[in-house]
């Protein structure tokens, strides 16, 4: 049997479980949908491996910072080369 995750679907499967259990005699399992699950980690992965904005406007920052250090030093050039 395979349901998504929704709260309403697992509290009506453990009660469907349990009763059938009780009737029958047998024990019922249950998979979350694949395709959920599948979704899920998915999304999860990509948002490991993507950046997020912050992660961008740290770079930004870090180059931003690297060329104006590099402005500085060239300027420091001249000003001694005169």
């Amino acid at each position: 049997m395979t349901t998504d995750k929704a709260s309403e679907n697992l509290a009506l499967l453990r009660i469907f479980k349990k009763s059938y259990k009780e009737k029958y005699n047998t024990t019922i399992f249950s998979l979350g949908c694949i395709a959920h699950t599948f979704n899920n980690v998915v999304g999860d992965v990509l948002n490991w491996l993507l950046p997020t904005k912050k992660d961008k406007e740290l770079v930004v920052n870090a180059i931003n910072s690297e060329q104006l250090e590099e402005e500085e030093e060239e300027e420091s050039r001249e000003l001694i080369s005169g």
